[in-house]
């Protein structure tokens, strides 16, 4: 609407598969009814599949009809390939005895296209319906040792090291909760044999007591004869006996950090990811992400304790409430096998589709637990089998998923006396004697070699970044990977959980307050130190301090910094140019980007200052950190490429809030050149995925990662 109507909306209605989230063909027409004079483009070029692919499509989508925009609207939606492979081969169609025989199948064309030189792991995909049914494809291609990702099932709840970690919280706050005590003694974490825990749960009830207690008896009696199942209980009642006093008086956030630090999970972790586990890197994210979820409730409970998070995150889950898990790197030369929903927006060379069943693709339409009730609906609710075709549609986007080949695949034993049928969309979207040609057996030796072990998975390198691949970097992330790259990897790609230092909230609450003051002035509102002071203690978090008193020392010396900073600002009152100003800007395809805290405009030229909250009190020694600060260096650059007419500043300083000492430095053809190596050097370890320790005796010493690193040095601060 408006003088120069400017709104464009694309949608597609055949492949709106999430009617959760409110994808309707009503809202398409809605919109044509809403604005009568909108012009309307169907686009029928397809630039990704083959003909051959789009015409079986688009067969099998008409059994939607009348109920499709084609028919609505009266155009035409027949898509039309204009690839680089206009024709490709047929659609494939084959149906097997059963789904272990369909997986040995997919796992030997892969193989043996691979092995011919014509395809690289990274051109297939295998999608499924629902995630089980990826278990038999993922053995059958490690039986073979072909490389494959599996996207997660579930969410990050369903996360064996998040459920662990859960239960670690409940069993912490919660002496009496068996059910998580026992699930926590047989996770990863401790791995307490079976026996030994059917015993003890058995001894428990034959008592008629907790399991708690009958741990403790069972060590205090050395009734544990098994020396491993010993020692482990041993380590599982050290850590909650520890913990449980701890977490009465401290958050979720840190008694989770402190659990998991404690019983070396996360130490292990990240040692197996450093040797190259993708797994324990994905266990490392997912973790993090718990963190975040345990910083969350913080904010919002009244009373950030363990023993209250359980109850939250089951209220939540009822709600449906659930993250998504980590997901494997897309980019890695791997079988990718992944759900249909999954691979909405995707697209791969070569697709199987498996796992096609009638009652499995379409799955039985289940009532919602909670109907939404059709008189509050809006929109015109469409007719026919709403299920059936919203499964129609999802079944249209994994065909359309294929670039090249694809092929359609089924199996009629799955146990039982019932011979399954091939899905009816199999039947809609193919001739019919396609179908019935003749099954897939396999031979008694397959059924042999079927029960061998399963080797573990492959363990692939990270596919280096592509040379014109935009790479994001902040000053931050270009120090940390030039200090060393592992640290880089665990701050920036794991992102691994640390508990907030206290210094970070005390830095962040005075920069606050110092920003509060250029707002106000800029304005030419009035402000005055006590207005500073209530914006520091607003500011104030509280997190990371050791002791009540510690907190209680910072907060008044924090207090007091400020007024001091008030007090010389009103004596020699600045009047900046830039205040908070982000920048961007771009060396080749690496893009980096920052906030300046404050730029002046003075008769040298601009001035990059920079507020520290550290204590330093010695003019020699602040001159000597503004000199050497690769922050101050990518910020002068930052400057001389974002500006207006690309001026060099002409000096950079840090102002130190506590002391009120300034350390300063000009800014050299040096100081520029050591940014652009910096940023370089960086950029290309990072885009080669050149994670390897770089240990030194300082470095680590001051690492928040040392304490779980295991390439750390060892010495003065190891």
């Amino acid at each position: 609407g408006g003088a120069r109507p400017n709104l464009t909306v694309v949608g597609d209605d055949d492949q709106s598969i999430y009617k959760f989230r409110g994808a309707s063909i009503s809202n398409i027409l809605e919109f044509q009814a809403a604005y009568a004079n909108c012009a309307t483009h169907v686009l029928v070029e397809n630039y990704r599949s083959t003909q051959a692919i789009l015409d079986q499509a688009y067969q099998l989508i008409q059994h939607n009809n009348p109920e499709r925009l084609e028919v609505q609207a009266k155009v035409d939606k027949h898509l039309r390939a204009a690839g680089p492979v206009p024709e490709g081969p047929p659609v494939e169609a084959r149906g097997f005895d059963s789904p272990s025989t369909e997986a040995d199948f997919v796992a030997e064309r892969i193989a043996a296209l691979v092995a011919s030189g014509e395809r690289r792991y990274g051109d297939f995909a295998v999608l499924v319906r629902r995630h089980a049914a990826s278990d038999p494809i993922a053995r059958a291609l490690n039986l073979r040792s072909i490389p494959c990702r599996v996207a997660a099932g579930g969410g990050l709840y369903d996360r064996p090291e998040v459920q662990a970690s859960l239960d670690a919280l409940s069993a912490i706050a919660d002496p009496t909760d068996d059910r998580a005590l026992y699930f926590l003694a047989a996770s990863e974490i401790y791995d307490v044999p079976a026996l030994a825990l059917a015993e003890l749960r058995r001894g428990a009830e034959r008592r008629n007591r907790g399991l708690w207690a009958t741990m403790l008896d069972a060590l205090a009696l050395d009734a544990v004869p098994d020396s491993a199942a010993r020692a482990a209980l041993a380590r599982l009642v050290s850590d909650l006996v520890e913990l449980r006093p701890f977490a009465l008086r401290h958050p979720t956030g840190e008694t989770l950090y402190r659990y998991l630090s404690l019983s070396g999970y996360l130490e292990r972790l990240t040692r197996e990811g450093a040797e190259g586990s993708a797994g324990a890197d994905a266990q490392v994210q997912n973790l993090a992400r718990l963190f975040e979820i345990a910083r969350g409730f913080g904010r919002l409970a009244v009373r950030d304790r363990p023993i209250e998070i359980a109850r939250d995150l089951a209220t939540l889950r009822q709600a449906g409430d659930d993250p998504k898990a980590a997901e494997p790197d897309a980019d890695e030369d791997a079988v990718h096998v992944l759900t249909v929903h999954r691979a909405k927006g995707l697209e791969f060379p070569l697709v199987f589709l498996v796992g096609l069943e009638a009652n499995h693709f379409p799955g039985i339409a289940r009532p919602d637990p909670l109907p939404f009730p059709d008189a509050l609906i809006r929109q015109k609710l469409p007719g026919g089998n709403i299920h059936r075709a919203e499964e129609r549609r999802l079944f249209y986007v994994g065909m359309t998923r294929a670039r090249e080949a694809l092929c359609l695949s089924w199996a009629v034993d799955h146990g039982g006396v019932r011979q399954w049928k091939p899905s009816p969309f199999v039947l809609e979207a193919l001739d019919q004697a396609r179908v019935e040609s003749p099954l897939t057996r396999a031979s008694a030796a397959d059924h042999l070699h079927r029960h061998m072990a399963v080797p573990e998975p492959i363990v692939l390198p990270l596919t280096p970044m592509a040379d014109d691949e935009t790479l994001e970097l902040s000053n931050r992330q270009v120090d940390d990977w030039l200090t060393c790259p592992l640290k880089y990897k665990y701050a920036h790609v794991l992102q691994v959980p640390l508990l907030p230092h206290h210094s970070v909230g005390y830095g962040l609450a005075l920069h606050n307050a110092i920003r509060d003051y250029y707002v106000h002035t800029r304005e030419g509102w009035p402000v005055d130190a006590n207005r500073l002071v209530q914006v520091f203690e607003e500011s104030w978090t509280g997190e990371g301090f050791i002791t009540r008193e510690h907190e209680r020392q910072r907060l008044e010396q924090g207090r007091a910094a400020i007024r001091g900073w008030y007090e010389r600002e009103q004596a020699h009152p600045s009047k900046p140019a830039i205040i908070e100003g982000a920048f961007r800007f771009a060396l080749g395809a690496n893009v980096v980007r920052g906030r300046f805290d404050r730029v002046d405009v003075r008769t040298e030229g601009p001035v990059i200052v920079d507020f520290k909250s550290s204590e330093v009190a010695e003019a020699d020694k602040a001159d000597t950190r503004a000199k050497e600060s690769l922050q101050l260096a990518v910020y002068a650059l930052a400057y001389e490429e974002t500006s207006e007419d690309h001026r060099r500043p002409a000096a950079v300083e840090l102002h130190f809030i506590e002391s009120g000492v300034v350390g300063r430095a000009p800014v050299l053809d040096a100081t520029i050149a050591r940014a652009r190596e910096s940023i370089t050097t960086a950029a290309a370890g990072i885009r080669a995925r050149h994670f390897t320790a770089t240990p030194g005796y300082r470095e680590c010493g001051y690492c928040a990662y040392n304490a779980i690193c295991p390439a750390k040095a060892r010495g003065a601060f190891g």
